[in-house]
């Protein structure tokens, strides 16, 4: 059991990752997470030690997520807050699933296919049709958030190359806000430290204050960002990144916020 736990504890950063991805929430995805867990603690789930602990990690948080929306209205009894219930109503389809393991979380088609329960060739087909899905998404407009110079102009380019307009590129806080202002994106991509001393999770609360878009945070230290013990970011990408691990965060992003 002390291994098991041990265990759990290293993934448990990511798992909030992937759930926060999947769902668009902090707090929806957060609550998926504990649901797993519990399934685990009361005994209506169990991990096989004979088997890979992560990827039957993950297929449980797809277990919890799929009984999410008849477990919150059960519980609710109709009264659940309604953004809460429109999240768990947009949870994925296969195919968005099987992206975000591959890209968010670095999985193989082998281990995506375990987590989904589905053929490794299955997999390959629900992965073109996820890209395929991803390229007939709106384009935004994005403000990047990003003191190093050629960070700045390597995600500008994967962002433009995926189709979406870059609006400004920020080193401080103060341009960030200011830019938000004047072009109004439909996201925002946000490095952690700023060139002033600021950080990005600053930047990107105050340009909320008068903006709702999504924020995607892009650190060399996500499980900082991954505790579940306070207000965290939703989406998180971790340097050094994959361009499609960025273009795929960002069509997640836009997923949950659509018409931006």
């Amino acid at each position: 059991m002390t291994d098991l736990k041990f265990g759990i504890a290293q993934h448990l950063p990511y798992l909030r990752r992937y759930a926060r991805a999947l769902t668009g929430n902090q707090g929806v995805g957060d609550g998926l997470i504990r649901a797993a867990l519990q399934s685990l603690a009361s005994g209506k789930a169990a991990i096989d030690p004979d088997r890979d602990l992560k990827p039957q990690l993950y297929s449980l948080v797809h277990a919890a997520a799929d009984a999410a929306p008849a477990t919150a209205g059960a519980a609710a009894g109709g009264g659940r807050d309604a953004k809460v219930q429109a999240k768990l109503g947009l949870l994925p389809s296969a195919e968005r699933r099987a992206l975000l393991l591959t890209s968010l979380e670095a999985m193989t088609r082998a281990e995506v296919a375990s987590v989904l329960g589905r053929p490794v060739e299955e997999v390959s087909a629900l992965l073109d049709h996820a890209r395929d899905e991803l390229a007939r998404q709106d384009p935004a407009r994005v403000l990047v958030i990003e003191d190093e110079p050629i960070i700045a102009l390597h995600i500008a380019e994967i962002v433009r190359e995926a189709g979406h307009e870059v609006v400004g590129i920020a080193t401080r806080k103060s341009e960030a806000v200011a830019l938000a202002a004047e072009h109004r994106p439909g996201l925002v991509l946000a490095d952690i430290q700023l060139d002033d001393g600021s950080t990005g999770i600053e930047a990107a609360q105050e340009i909320l204050q008068s903006l709702d878009v999504p924020v995607i945070f892009v650190t060399a230290f996500p499980e900082r960002l991954l505790t579940g013990e306070r207000m965290e970011p939703t989406f998180l990408v971790s340097k050094p990144f994959d361009p499609e691990t960025l273009v795929v965060t960002i069509g997640q992003a836009l997923f949950h916020h659509p018409g931006r």
